[in-house]
């Protein structure tokens, strides 16, 4: 089990940090780039948020898949 998980873990950053690497280009920002404190602040807030939110996604997914697999 602990093999299975290990790959899921991996896959769930590298995805989490790729969709913050694109939000931040749709928007036209360079991560590294960024000179205005206020800028970055309100940058970190927004990715901290959808952080939090994709994490809660992915917690509901993790109980429909526990959910769907008790039932078969």
């Amino acid at each position: 089990m602990q093999q299975q998980q290990l790959p899921t873990a991996f896959y769930s950053c590298v995805f989490l940090s790729e969709q913050v690497k694109m939000r931040a280009a749709v928007q036209g920002k360079d991560i590294t780039a960024s000179d205005d404190n206020l800028d970055k602040e309100k940058s970190w807030s927004s990715t901290k948020k959808e952080v939090t939110s994709l994490k809660e996604e992915l917690e509901k997914v993790k109980m429909q898949m526990t959910a769907s697999k008790g039932q078969l």
